[in-house]
């Protein structure tokens, strides 16, 4: 919940404007990251999938493409993703893809 506790006036020749100061918690303003497309095998596309997803043991080529929806800071993020828990992170920069596994 945010807390709104105090009045700023500002004073000029002609008018006085007051407004509140900023709130005392900090609101989160980062977006998540949405799924666009899971191409499998390069035959099968899953467009913004939303539910757990089962492969069969030969659908082992995938290709992911992904992004964030924010117009306030749509710049700047970097993007990384790995594919079990043993492994470490790989980069792939502000490019919106995984490439294909």
């Amino acid at each position: 919940m945010t807390v709104w506790r105090k009045r700023f006036y500002y004073a000029s020749e002609n008018e006085v404007v007051s407004f509140t100061a900023l709130p005392d918690t900090v609101m989160d303003m980062s977006s998540e990251l949405l799924l666009q497309e899971l191409n499998i095998n390069s035959r099968e596309s899953i467009f913004e999938p939303k539910d757990g997803i089962r492969l069969k043991p030969d659908e082992n080529n995938l290709f992911l493409r992904f992004t964030v929806i924010d117009y306030e800071s749509s710049d700047g993020y970097q993007f990384s993703y790995k594919l079990n828990e043993e492994e470490d992170w790989q980069s792939s920069g502000q490019s919106a893809h995984a490439g294909s596994f």
